[in-house]
């Protein structure tokens, strides 16, 4: 064994540490002179040196361009094996350029996001697509911000009246055109309902015994733009900071009390139908008191708060708009009488000296929303109140529509 190490290693060493070196050589140089062609898709390209007051279209926010680029390297095998559009970046220099220029894309554009790899020293040729870059001014305007109507269902037990405030704006810098698109069609936040939990609301503290203000968590303040930012933008709106959900709990009030009935008879057909040719007929759920036609009680009132119904039950009143379909059936709403007077009854009560202007318009905005979506219901009927009114022989005849 030992004669035969001697041999393999000992014995004309010096050829065989000569044969070694050049076989390293070779290999180096074999290895360093392969090269190969890859195409790279989906190349990000950033730009700098931007001019003051200047913008490039379809920029986000990083200076990178919306749009990625492919690029085909020609080019050392090792290094473009080891590259993928993760580790890649172009960078162009906007310096000095017009509005509108060709941009060019050499080695020196390539930046290594990959910290182990040369990029610049292993490409010869670079193979891209024309490139029009066009510049334009940039401008900071506000851009009209609504909340559109919730997704998902609230939390069991609740109802949402309304998302307060239900207008905002955000401060928008970008290019002139792509902000005058954003301002003219307006940007819109969502908010999903199955978020919520009862736990949360019922963690919130109630402003009276039938409503809950929800304040929208800050990650949900978020817009998606794409047009300007690959990533969400976060509300900038200092009126942002109080953006809330009013939820009521689902309760049915006991509305202990006689609707009047009051006919409106349209202009456009006032020779054929007005109150000399008409008249209510006090008839069934119908009654007249001190010559005031009523609706009889007592009903239950959903979709409001307690306060709310304090203020108006004796200000409800039931329209009835003569104004007859072919069948003869007449359009009818449950309707508040005053309700400006109302509106500023319902401010009084639920808010101070300290209220500042934005939460008594919050109030307003609710009273509002209470007044559009309250629905009455017979004690014992878990379905919305629903009346017949029919013109019959110069008579409105008002009945109990049965549920089918």
């Amino acid at each position: 064994m030992h004669l035969w190490i001697k041999r393999m290693f000992v014995s004309h060493w010096q050829r065989k540490a000569t044969s070694l070196g050049l076989a390293v050589l070779v290999w180096v140089v074999v290895d360093q002179s392969q090269t190969s062609t890859r195409t790279i898709a989906s190349v990000p390209v950033r730009f700098i040196n931007i001019p003051p007051g200047k913008a490039v279209e379809g920029l986000e926010e990083g200076g990178i361009l919306s749009r990625r680029i492919s690029l085909t390297l020609v080019g050392k095998s090792r290094v473009l094996d080891e590259i993928s559009s993760s580790d890649l970046e172009v960078v162009i220099d906007a310096a000095d350029k017009p509005d509108i220029w060709t941009a060019s894309i050499s080695r020196q554009n390539l930046v290594s996001l990959h910290p182990e790899v040369d990029i610049r020293s292993g490409i010869q040729k670079i193979y891209y697509p024309s490139l029009e870059i066009q510049m334009t001014r940039m401008v900071t305007e506000q851009v009209p911000v609504s909340i559109a109507a919730p997704v998902g269902e609230p939390p069991p037990g609740y109802e949402l009246v309304e998302v307060w405030p239900a207008q905002l704006e955000q401060t928008i810098s970008g290019p002139e055109e792509l902000v005058s698109r954003l301002r003219s069609r307006g940007l819109q936040l969502v908010v999903d309902l199955d978020r919520i939990s009862v736990e949360e609301l019922e963690r919130e503290p109630s402003q009276s015994e039938h409503e809950v203000v929800f304040p929208l968590p800050r990650d949900w303040k978020q817009l998606k733009v794409p047009s300007l930012s690959s990533e969400p933008l976060s509300l900038n709106d200092p009126a942002a900071e109080g953006l809330s959900l009013i939820f009521a709990k689902s309760a049915h009030l006991l509305l202990d009390a006689e609707i009047p009935t009051l006919l409106y008879f349209p202009l456009e057909n006032a020779r054929r139908y007005n109150p000399r040719t008409v008249r209510i007929a006090s008839l069934g759920i119908l009654s007249a008191k001190e010559g005031v036609t009523l609706v009889k009680g007592p009903f239950l009132i959903f979709g409001v708060s307690r306060a709310f119904l304090e203020v108006v039950s004796e200000r409800l009143q039931l329209e009835v708009v003569v104004d007859p379909a072919p069948s003869g059936r007449l359009p009818w709403q449950l309707s508040l009488s005053d309700p400006k007077g109302l509106e500023e009854k319902y401010v009084a009560l639920l808010s101070n000296q300290e209220s500042s202007r934005e939460e008594e318009e919050a109030l307003r905005s609710r009273f509002r929303a209470y007044a559009r979506r309250m629905k009455l219901l017979r004690v014992g009927s878990p379905t919305p109140l629903s009346l017949l009114a029919k013109l019959e022989e110069g008579e409105v005849r008002i009945e109990e529509a049965l549920p089918e």
